[in-house]
């Protein structure tokens, strides 16, 4: 065997163990962005626990192939970064991304998958965004309860004071 197929097969088994590991996946165009934003996308994202990678475009689509994530194999055109969210939220992938696409215009997300069968595109996208962790919704929960009570015990004190 060729030490360039060698190279590319190691490369294909390392995506593949990243995909059978992923909470979920996310394409995206890089086209434009200077190495120094790259750098700063790659930092973010290693803080997060998501997983970025650079292949060519054939070794992405060997790699996808016969797998949960099969379907996102038509968005591999151009140049193309691949999102490998593990163990953590599925959304924070978009979230790092909207963020970085605010300072860097040419960069733009293609597409997604959460799970094994959820195709995320255009408007969904941005919905997912918003979708807040567990820790948000059990703070917001917890406030909620809190005026809840407090409005009970308004209330108790009003009847009270009328009587």
């Amino acid at each position: 065997m060729s030490k360039n197929l060698e190279k590319k097969t190691k490369k294909v088994r390392i995506i593949k163990k990243l995909l059978k590991d992923a909470v979920s996946v996310f394409i995206a165009d890089y086209r434009g962005i200077s190495n120094n934003h790259m750098n700063d996308l790659r930092i973010i994202c290693k803080e997060e626990k998501i997983s970025l990678q650079i292949q060519k475009n054939t070794v992405f689509k060997i790699a996808f192939n016969n797998t949960q994530y099969s379907s996102l194999k038509k968005f591999f055109v151009g140049p193309t970064i691949v999102a490998f969210s593990v163990g953590n939220r599925p959304s924070s992938i978009v979230k790092i991304f909207r963020n970085f696409m605010k300072e860097n215009s040419s960069f733009s997300i293609r597409s997604g998958m959460i799970g094994e069968d959820t195709v995320v595109e255009g408007e969904v996208m941005s919905k997912l965004e918003s979708i807040r962790c567990r820790e948000e919704a059990f703070l917001k929960f917890s406030m909620v309860v809190r005026e809840i009570s407090i409005l009970k015990f308004l209330r108790l004190l009003k009847k009270i004071v009328s009587i």
